[in-house]
């Protein structure tokens, strides 16, 4: 596989020491967009951390999300990720949230994990106005 083709986690934060990763905010369409161009651009290395799994396949690291206080372990192998807790145990709520916390670059694609709303998105709907009628006769009959 060349090394365009070799698949690429990148993340919204920051690498801290002891191989502790802070995430600031979820990626979106627009971040998938700028990662499938050419890393030439110096704000990609300010905006994205980039953890290369063919080169450690078995390395963990430890995520702190700002949003969610629990540390949790993720070990990376060239076909897997695995989250796991360390403290207590985490809802599937949470574990999603952590997967939708990175993008999968590869070659010039990005992939990144969303999930629907739960709230149903429906457009205005207008209200005809109400007409009040009302008959009478206007000439008495004779």
């Amino acid at each position: 596989m060349t090394v365009d083709q070799q698949p690429i986690l990148a993340f919204v934060g920051k690498k801290k020491t002891n191989n502790v990763l802070q995430i600031q905010q979820l990626p979106g369409f627009s971040d998938a967009i700028s990662l499938s161009k050419p890393a030439n651009n110096s704000k990609l290395d300010n905006t994205y951390q980039f953890i290369y799994p063919d080169q450690n396949p078995t390395s963990s690291i430890i995520i702190n999300r700002t949003s969610a206080s629990l540390p949790i372990q993720l070990t990376i192998t060239p076909n897997s990720l695995i989250l796991t807790a360390l403290e207590t145990p985490i809802s599937p709520e949470l574990m999603v949230n952590m997967f939708k916390s990175f993008i999968v670059k590869k070659g010039n694609t990005g992939m990144y994990l969303t999930t629907r709303p739960k709230k149903k998105v429906r457009g205005i709907e207008k209200n005809e106005p109400h007409a009040i009628t009302e008959s009478r006769e206007l000439l008495p009959e004779k």
